[in-house]
C-alpha cells in the first residue's frame, strides 16, 4: 500500500483516523481507540479491493470509484455474506462490503464512467452493465454529471420485481449535462419496462437520452397501466421510432420534456385519463410523419411542435389507432395555448371514430416555402367533433394554400367560435367536404381581419350538410369568357360586355354552393354544355339572364345544378302594332320562348308609353307566347309605333 502523508500534513481528524489505520503502524492507546471507532477512508474502490482490511471495520468511504472524485465516492458496510447484487465490494482478504445508497449515490458507484463524448463514435466505457447493476439494487438509477454509454435497452420493473421500479425517480443534474448515450443500439430501446405487463409507476427528470436507438422510452404495456407517472425537463432524441412511446397509461404527465425522432414520431401516445402534456416541445419528426402522435385521452398545455423545414406531414395528429390495434379510439383532447409552427399538411389531422378535440388560443404557422394542403383537417372518421375556439389564430411565413380553405374533412362536425381580432387571427375561410356545421350556440364569429369590419355570427345552420362557409366577398368573373373556377368561393358576378354563353364552372366540390350575380344583360347560361362542371338549369334549356338577377347552384359531381327560386325565362323582339280603336284589341301574335310551357307565368313589357294602352301574354303552347294590346282609355285611334317587346315567363315548377 502507498505510504500516506505525514500526519502532520493532515488536518481532518477522520483522515487522521484513516491514515492511522492505513499506514499499518504502532500506536499508542488514544490513537488505537481512535483508530478501532473511525470509518475508514479510501482513496477509491479499487483500492479497497486490493486491501486486507480488519475484522474491527464495519463500514468504510470511499472518495471515487476509480479515481478520486469521479463521482463514486461512497459508503459501505460489512455484511456476512456476498450481496446479490452489485453494490459491493470485497477486500483481499474476502471480507464482503454493501454499498449504502444514499441520496447523492450515483451510477459510478457501481463503476460507470459517465465518459462518453461522442455519440457517433461511440468512445468511452460501455456503461451498460453499471446502470442496470444500480436499478437491479435499488429499483432506480441516477446519473452524475457526464455523458453515459449504453448498447443494451435498461430495464425497470413492475409492481411484482424484485426490486419493484414502483414510485422510483431516475434523475440526472439536467438534461444538458447528464445524459445517457445509446451506441449500436439499431432496433432496441433505451429504457423499456419488466416484464411488459402489471402496474409500473416511474417518474424521470433532469437529463438526456439521445443516440441510435429506435426509441428513448417504450412502454408498449401487454397489459397492465403505466400510472402516476412523470417525466420532467427531459431531452428524447431517437432515430427510426417516437422518442417516447406509452400505450397504457393513466394520470401520467411530462412537463418540460423535449421530443425529436429522425425518421419516427416525435412522440406517440394513446392516453388514458387526466394524461397531460406542459410546455412540451416536439421538434423534428420523420418524412409523413407527426410531432404529436396522440390517441385517447389527452390535454396539452402551451405545448410546441414543429420547427422544421421538410419532414412532417401534421404537427398534431391526434385520434385513432396509434398502435394499429385495429381499434379506432373514442379520443377526448385538449390543446390549449402553444403554436403549430412549419408544419407541411396540415397543422391538426383528426383521425377518430368518436370524441371531441378542443383547440383553444394556438397559433398555427405555415413554413416559410412551399405549399400547405390545409390548417385542421379530419382525415377519417364521422363521429368526431373539432371546436375550434378563443383566439386560435392561423399566420404563414410565406407558404401558400393549396387546398380549398383552412378547415376541411371526411365527416365530422366542425365548432367554430373564433374570436380575433387581427388579420391573421381569424380564418378567412371556413370549407370542408361532407362535414356538418352544427350546434345551437353561436359556432362562427370571426371579427374584422378576412372578413372586413361587420360582425358575422351564426347560430344554428340548416339541417344536412351546410357545404362550406366562406368570406362574403363576391368575385368577378374575368369578361367575355365561358368557363370560371370557384374553388374556394360561394359568390361570383359576371361583367360580359358582349353575348357570352356561360357553359361551366370549374374546380367545384362536393356540395359546394354557388350564387351567381349578373351584374349585365349579355350573359346567356347554357344549359347541359358537357365537361366537368357544366350547369344544369331547372329549365332544361339555356336562359339568358336579366341584369341584376341572382341564381343559385349546388355542386353534386360532375356538374351544377340550379337551386333556389323558380326558373324565369326571357326573349324579346322588335314590334310596330297596328293603330287600336278605343275599346279593341290587336290582332293577337306570338314570339319564341325556349322552354315555356303551358300553365307557366308570364309578364311582358314594351320599351315605349302604352299611352292608355295595356299589354297581355299567356303561354298558348310550347315554347309559345301569345301577346296582343288593348286600348283602354287612349286616343281614338291609338298609333303606338315601334318598339322592342320583351316576354318573362316563370315556370310555374
Amino acid at each position: 500500500m502507498a505510504e500516506p502523508a505525514a500526519i502532520g500534513e493532515i488536518d481532518n481528524t477522520d483522515q487522521i483516523r484513516v491514515m492511522l489505520y492505513q499506514s499499518g503502524r504502532p500506536v499508542h492507546t488514544p490513537l488505537q481507540n481512535l483508530v478501532n471507532i473511525a470509518v475508514p477512508l479510501f482513496r477509491t474502490a479499487v483500492l479497497v479491493e486490493a486491501a486486507t482490511i480488519s475484522s474491527s471495520v464495519l463500514e468504510l468511504r470511499t472518495a471515487g470509484y476509480y479515481t478520486v472524485g469521479d463521482g463514486g465516492d461512497a459508503l459501505y458496510k460489512w455484511v456476512a455474506a456476498e450481496p446479490t447484487h452489485e453494490g459491493k465490494l470485497q477486500s483481499a482478504n474476502g471480507r464482503w462490503f454493501e454499498l449504502v445508497v444514499g441520496l447523492a449515490t450515483t451510477v459510478n458507484a457501481y463503476g460507470a464512467y459517465g465518459d462518453n463524448t461522442s455519440s457517433i463514435t461511440g468512445d468511452g466505457h460501455d456503461d451498460t452493465l453499471a446502470i442496470q447493476g444500480m436499478i437491479d439494487h435499488v429499483g432506480y438509477y441516477r446519473l452524475g454529471l457526464g455523458r453515459y454509454k449504453i448498447t443494451e435497452p435498461l430495464f425497470l420493473y413492475s409492481a411484482t420485481g424484485s426490486p419493484t421500479s414502483i414510485g422510483v425517480l431516475c434523475h440526472g443534474v439536467g438534461k444538458e449535462k447528464s445524459a445517457l448515450v445509446a451506441f449500436g443500439m439499431a432496433g432496441k430501446s433505451m429504457l423499456k419496462p419488466s416484464p411488459d405487463t402489471g402496474l409500473h409507476r416511474i417518474h424521470l427528470a433532469h437529463h438526456r437520452m439521445f443516440g441510435d436507438a429506435d426509441t428513448c422510452v417504450n412502454y408498449t404495456l401487454a397489459s397492465g397501466q403505466l400510472y402516476e407517472s412523470t417525466f420532467n425537463e427531459m431531452l428524447f432524441e431517437s432515430d427510426a421510432e417516437a422518442s417516447f412511446i406509452a400505450n397504457r397509461h393513466f394520470a401520467t404527465s411530462w412537463y418540460g420534456c423535449s421530443f425529436s425522432s429522425e425518421d419516427g414520431d416525435s412522440v406517440k401516445l394513446q392516453g388514458g385519463n387526466s394524461t397531460v402534456l406542459t410546455n412540451c416541445y416536439a421538434h423534428e419528426c420523420g418524412a409523413g410523419k407527426s410531432n404529436f402522435r396522440i390517441g385517447g385521452y389527452a390535454t396539452l398545455i402551451n405545448c410546441l411542435g414543429g420547427d422544421t423545414t421538410t419532414g412532417g406531414t401534421y404537427v398534431f395528429h391526434v385520434g385513432g389507432d396509434p398502435f394499429a390495434t385495429g381499434v379506432n379510439n373514442v379520443m377526448q383532447i385538449h390543446i390549449l395555448g402553444g403554436n403549430a409552427e412549419d408544419f407541411g399538411t396540415a397543422a391538426i389531422a383528426v383521425d377518430a371514430g368518436g370524441g371531441q378535440l378542443i383547440v383553444e388560443n394556438l397559433a398555427m404557422v405555415a413554413r416559410a416555402s412551399g405549399t400547405y394542403e390545409t390548417a385542421i383537417k379530419i382525415i377519417s372518421g364521422t363521429a368526431a367533433s373539432v371546436w375550434i375556439r378563443g383566439n386560435t389564430r392561423l399566420s404563414t411565413k410565406g407558404a401558400t394554400r393549396s387546398g380549398s380553405s383552412n378547415i376541411q374533412g371526411t365527416g365530422g362536425v366542425f365548432l367554430v367560435e373564433n374570436q380575433s381580432n387581427t388579420t391573421t387571427g381569424s380564418f378567412p375561410d371556413f370549407y370542408n367536404t361532407t362535414s356538418s356545421l352544427l350546434t345551437e350556440i353561436p359556432i362562427l364569429q370571426v371579427r374584422g381581419g378576412a372578413l372586413g369590419t361587420q360582425d358575422l355570427q351564426i347560430s344554428r345552420l340548416k339541417s344536412g350538410l351546410e357545404s362550406g362557409f366562406i368570406a362574403p366577398v363576391a368575385v368577378t368573373f374575368t369578361a367575355n369568357a365561358s368557363t370560371f373556377s370557384v374553388a374556394s368561393q360561394n359568390s361570383v358576378k359576371t361583367a360580359n360586355t358582349v353575348a357570352t354563353d356561360l357553359t361551366n364552372f370549374t374546380d367545384g366540390v362536393e356540395n359546394q354552393t354557388l350564387k351567381l350575380l349578373v351584374k349585365d344583360a349579355n350573359t346567356t347560361i347554357k344549359h347541359d354544355a358537357g365537361g366537368a362542371g357544366e350547369i344544369w338549369l331547372t329549365s332544361g334549356a339555356d336562359y339568358l339572364a336579366a341584369n341584376g338577377e341572382v341564381l343559385e347552384f349546388i355542386f353534386h359531381s360532375p356538374r351544377w345544378y340550379q337551386i333556389g327560386s323558380r326558373q324565369k325565362i326571357r326573349a324579346s323582339a322588335t314590334v310596330d302594332p297596328a293603330s287600336i280603336a278605343l275599346d279593341a284589341c290587336t290582332t293577337p301574335a306570338t314570339i319564341t320562348v325556349t322552354g315555356a310551357a303551358l300553365g307557366d307565368f308570364v309578364t311582358a313589357s314594351f320599351s315605349l308609353d302604352l299611352a292608355g294602352a295595356s299589354l297581355r301574354a299567356y303561354v298558348s303552347a310550347a315554347n309559345t307566347v301569345t301577346y296582343f294590346f288593348r286600348n283602354d282609355v287612349g286616343a281614338n285611334p291609338l298609333d303606338l309605333g315601334s318598339g322592342t317587346l320583351r316576354v318573362e315567363v316563370t315556370k310555374a315548377a
